[in-house]
């Protein structure tokens, strides 16, 4: 791609391509213009060049929907630092102190909770996007709070209950702030003590927010967060029913979470085959009315998978519309256009594994 720095291009001109932020994020079409709100924005957040297989060309209409889109992605920006910051904050002030307080947890989570109730679709788009450099912890509790209310929300519950679950989410790994926690996350394998500490960490947690006298289902979600509904789980090995609701979609959750993040000691894996399984559940770990919810929340075919086209292309999921869900858009590798897959047009064969997107 060309690259262009903003300050030089003229405000009301665009580009003969697609012009990108990053590799894939499209600032506009070639059917829209480089706004003065587009250029403003972009260098209030610091961002001084912009890409294209394009070049420039003459002035066209105002980019409205390049606008919203830069909008959304800076409530999203704003929505994981802030909250990440403040998750910090807590486990800080929990291991100093040994003080947290229910409620002053619930009015954060109330006061982020409309970000995620108004569109939840592009927050967890973004959340692929990001890097994770340090402090893994704090990001794993807002992203599994984001996907954990989106799931609740796909369920159904009513407010109070989205926000007693948001609260067990960002909460869920409290028990952690009693182990060695920066042994978890580097790029070693644990020795014996340090797993069967890991083992321990949900207990701790329960006993923690018991005792910080949380309700009992934010409790229960912390100890029962890894439990699986085969009864293949920890640290009570419960199985179907017997599994509280938060820690059922909690479960799911940081399942998902752990799939697509990016973490400092994390191999290299296959995601597209390990969302595939995750969402078939053959293995019967997860509740499957909770799958569904992920399934209505995320897609047959989530952001960031790649795909096999019935033209016979390879291409990659950038986007999921709620109203289509089994029908995203994609992009096709080495193209720039994208495409909105159909019925009766174009449509998804099936996804593809890492060694078939990296085959040339």
């Amino acid at each position: 791609m060309n690259q262009y720095a903003v300050n030089d291009i003229p405000v009301g001109s665009g580009f003969s391509r697609s012009l990108y932020l990053d590799n894939w994020f499209i600032l506009t079409t070639s059917e829209l213009s480089f706004s003065q709100e587009l250029k403003t924005t972009l260098l209030e957040w610091d961002i001084r060049e912009v890409f294209s297989i394009g070049s420039p060309k003459a002035i066209l209409p105002e980019p409205t929907e390049a606008i919203a889109n830069v909008g959304k992605m800076k409530e999203a920006e704003e929505f994981f630092e802030n909250t990440e910051k403040y998750m910090k904050n807590i486990f800080t002030q929990v291991v100093r102190n040994g003080q947290l307080d229910f409620k002053a947890v619930a009015d954060k989570v109330q006061s982020v909770y409309p970000l995620i109730q108004d569109d939840p679709y592009f927050l967890l788009k973004f959340q692929r996007t990001r890097h994770v450099d340090v402090s893994y912890d704090t990001f794993h509790a807002v992203t599994c709070m984001a996907i954990s209310v989106t799931i609740g929300l796909s369920l159904k519950l009513p407010e109070n209950r989205l926000i007693e679950l948001g609260v067990a989410a960002l909460l869920h790994e409290i028990g952690m702030t009693q182990l060695k926690t920066q042994s978890y996350f580097e790029e070693k394998k644990l020795n014996l003590e340090e797993r069967k500490a890991l083992y321990v960490h949900p207990v701790l947690g329960y006993n923690m927010l018991k005792s910080f006298n949380f309700p009992l289902p934010v409790c229960l979600a912390a100890l029962e967060h890894h439990e699986r509904e085969n009864g293949k789980g920890y640290p009570q090995k419960l199985s179907s029913d017997k599994i509280s609701l938060y820690a059922k979609i909690i479960g799911i959750a940081c399942s998902y979470d752990a799939i697509i993040s990016r973490r400092p000691y994390k191999q290299e894996e296959d995601s597209n085959a390990n969302i595939i399984a995750l969402l078939k559940n053959e293995d019967k770990k997860y509740n499957s009315t909770i799958v569904k919810a992920l399934l209505h929340a995320l897609s047959s075919y989530p952001v960031g998978l790649y795909v096999l086209l019935s033209s016979g292309k390879k291409a990659r999921v950038v986007d999921v519309q709620p109203e289509s869900l089994h029908f995203p858009i994609v992009q096709v590798l080495g193209e720039e256009a994208n495409i909105q897959t159909a019925e009766n047009g174009i449509f998804i064969m099936r996804a593809l594994n890492r060694s078939e997107v990296e085959t040339k």
